[in-house]
């Protein structure tokens, strides 16, 4: 998030719509074509836009879908539900929406979370398609509507010619996508993705495994399986 905050202000001053010695609260639109609580993705758009708001800009999520409890004030959400049936129709369709939504709302960035061309920046959450779907597909697949679509979006993205930067969160993606689309590499940006501190080892970690084997019944040398999931 401090990416984004820092790109916004540097976009703000070149447009010279910023007061350079105080700065001001900026305006994000973030893009996302589905929301649920569950989803990494999710959480990570969730995460940037509580943390731009917690620093007091403003922040509004534009999605085609969103199932689960509407985020806290003051972010906002707005719905741009698609009525197209194929999935690629989709892309497109909510492309167009979400550029008319947010034309002529001085919003200082678009943030997009899913491939869509025309904005400011791209959190590259997946590797490249257009190196890993050859590898994964019959090249006739490759050939349907939706797949053509889909690596359009993407070279409207990553293509040199582009003004769109991407944040990407494992070194692997840059090499795919540079040797895809030669990308500047001044366009690309390492986020390394981070944990929760919740959710790291604790220093008695060793003490809270013995407690809980000892409490489920198991003996020192007994395997234990754990299935993780959600839905």
């Amino acid at each position: 998030m401090n990416f984004i905050l820092k790109y916004s202000e540097l976009r703000r001053r070149r447009r010279g719509s910023i007061d350079r010695e105080t700065g001001g609260p900026m305006n994000f639109a973030f893009a996302l074509f589905k929301y649920f609580p569950y989803g990494g993705l999710q959480g990570d758009m969730l995460r940037m836009a509580l943390r731009a708001a917690r620093a007091g800009h403003r922040v509004v999520i534009h999605a085609a879908e969103w199932h689960g409890e509407p985020p806290p004030a003051p972010i906002e959400v707005k719905l741009l539900p698609w009525r197209s049936r194929t999935s690629g129709g989709r892309v497109l369709e909510f492309e167009k929406n979400f550029h008319r939504e947010v034309a002529g709302k001085g919003y200082d960035l678009l943030v997009t979370f899913n491939r869509i061309g025309g904005c400011d920046l791209y959190f590259a959450a997946d590797n490249c398609m257009a190196v890993e779907l050859p590898e994964r597909h019959w090249k006739l697949t490759l050939l349907r509507p939706r797949y053509r679509i889909f690596l359009e979006e993407e070279k409207k993205i990553f293509a040199p010619e582009s003004s769109t930067h991407i944040m990407y969160i494992a070194p692997r993606q840059l090499e795919q996508y540079r040797r895809a689309y030669a990308t500047p590499e001044e366009r690309l940006h390492y986020i390394p993705p981070g944990v929760r501190p919740e959710c790291r080892r604790p220093d008695d970690a060793e003490t809270l495994r013995a407690g809980k084997r000892r409490e489920l019944g198991l003996e020192p040398d007994e395997l234990m399986l754990i299935l993780v999931g959600s839905n």
